[in-house]
């Protein structure tokens, strides 16, 4: 037997508490698309800055780490338009009367997160600041 969604009832009166709640989400969804943007970006720098007092050019981590910080910047891309594509599906449901918990989006974007984490930390070994 299939599993039914189970979908969550929205009473008309509290359709402005959920629009804010909604609202605050998607801020959050924000917030973190411009850390992860950020992190990226710091990625890249670090590594500039720890090249910059050797008379080194590129080494092997600096394409680790060129390839790693573009990954985060894409993924702070990717962040900003999932939580934007959210907050519609979202409002559009509370509209409807009825809200729907997105399961696969926590858990991708959490599986997302710890693989990142884990490229971050290899990084940093190969790079010998651990």
């Amino acid at each position: 037997m299939a599993a039914e969604k189970e979908f969550h009832a929205v009473p008309q009166e509290s359709h402005a508490r959920e629009f804010l709640a909604s609202e605050r989400t998607f801020l959050a969804w924000i917030r973190t698309s411009i850390a992860a943007l950020s992190f990226g970006i710091a990625i890249i720098k670090f590594d500039d800055w720890a090249r910059s007092g050797t008379q080194s050019t590129a080494s092997p981590t600096t394409h680790v780490a060129v390839s790693l910080g573009a990954l985060m910047v894409i993924f702070g891309g990717a962040l900003s338009a999932l939580g934007a594509i959210h907050y519609r599906r979202t409002n559009k449901q509370i509209l409807e009367g009825k809200v729907q918990a997105s399961n696969w989006l926590v858990l991708s974007i959490s599986a997302s997160v710890v693989l990142l984490a884990i490229a971050v930390i290899i990084y940093l070994i190969l790079k010998g600041e651990y």
